[in-house]
C-alpha cells in the first residue's frame, strides 16, 4: 500500500502541474529523440515510401500540423482556426489520387517551388497512417507519444509490464502483449480502465489517469496499445 501511495502522490503532483497551466493536460508528447521514445514500436509497418514520407512529414510539416497531424501545435496558424485534423478517419479511406487532389486544392502553387513532386507523393502516402486505427476513436501515432511520456516507465517500452518503475509497485503492471482487452481491440474498455483505474488495489497499482489526460488523449493511448500485440498490414 505504501508504494501505491507513492504512485498516487506522483499523479497528484502531475495533476497540480496541469492545473497550474490553466487546463487539464491533453498529453504533451515524450521528447522526440529520447531513447525511450525512439525504442517504442511504431503502430504501423510502413512501406519504403511511407517511411520516407514519415521523415518528410515530421521534418517539414509537423511544426504546424503536429507529429500526429492534429493541427493543434503552438505554431499552428490561427487565421482560419486550427488546421485540418489529418488523423480524421476519412483520410484512411482516400486513394493517393484523392489525397493529391486535396493537397493541391489546399496549397495550390504555394509549396510546389520548395517541395518536389516525389517528396509530396511520399508525404501523402504517409497521411493514412495518421488516421490509424480506423476502428478506434483515437490516433495510435499520437498515442505512441503519450505512452512514452506517461506509461512506459511502468509498463515498459515493449509493453510487457517491465518498465523501470515496475519494481516499486505492489503488483506488476499490465502486460499489454498478453492483455485480453488489447488482443480483443476493446478500445472502449481500455479507455475506461485507463481513465478510472482498476479500483482494486490488490489487482493493480495503477491510479486513475482521468484527472490528467483529457478524453482525446485517453482514446489515443488506447488506440496505441495493440502495437504491442499485432503485426500490422502494410498500407498502400
Amino acid at each position: 500500500m505504501a508504494t501505491r501511495a507513492v504512485v498516487l502522490f506522483t499523479l497528484a503532483a502531475l495533476t497540480a502541474v496541469c492545473e497550474g497551466c490553466g487546463a487539464r493536460s491533453n498529453g504533451s508528447p515524450a521528447e522526440p529523440g529520447s531513447p525511450d521514445f525512439n525504442d517504442l514500436p511504431f503502430p504501423v509497418h510502413l512501406t519504403a515510401q511511407q517511411s520516407k514520407g514519415r521523415k518528410i512529414f515530421e521534418e517539414a510539416c509537423a511544426s504546424c500540423h503536429g507529429r500526429a497531424g492534429r493541427g493543434d501545435t503552438a505554431t499552428t496558424p490561427t487565421v482560419d482556426g486550427r488546421l485540418p485534423d489529418l488523423s480524421d478517419k476519412r483520410y484512411a479511406t482516400l486513394t493517393p489520387t484523392e489525397l493529391a487532389a486535396r493537397f493541391a486544392a489546399a496549397h495550390g502553387e504555394s509549396l510546389r517551388s520548395v517541395v518536389t513532386a516525389e517528396s509530396t507523393r511520399a508525404a501523402l502516402s504517409y497521411l493514412p497512417v495518421l488516421a490509424y486505427p480506423v476502428d478506434a476513436a483515437g490516433s495510435a501515432v499520437r498515442g505512441r507519444e503519450l505512452y512514452g511520456r506517461y506509461c512506459s516507465s511502468c509498463h515498459g517500452i515493449h509493453g510487457d509490464g517491465n518498465g523501470p518503475a515496475a519494481v516499486l509497485l505492489d503488483t506488476r503492471p499490465t502486460d499489454f502483449t498478453r492483455d485480453p482487452l488489447v488482443m480483443a481491440r476493446d478500445f472502449d474498455a481500455l479507455v475506461r480502465d485507463i481513465r478510472d483505474g482498476p479500483g482494486l488495489p490488490h489487482i493493480s497499482s495503477m491510479p486513475s489517469w482521468g484527472p490528467v489526460l483529457n478524453p482525446e488523449a485517453l482514446a489515443d493511448v488506447a488506440a496505441y496499445l495493440p502495437a504491442f500485440t499485432e503485426t500490422r498490414p502494410r498500407h498502400r
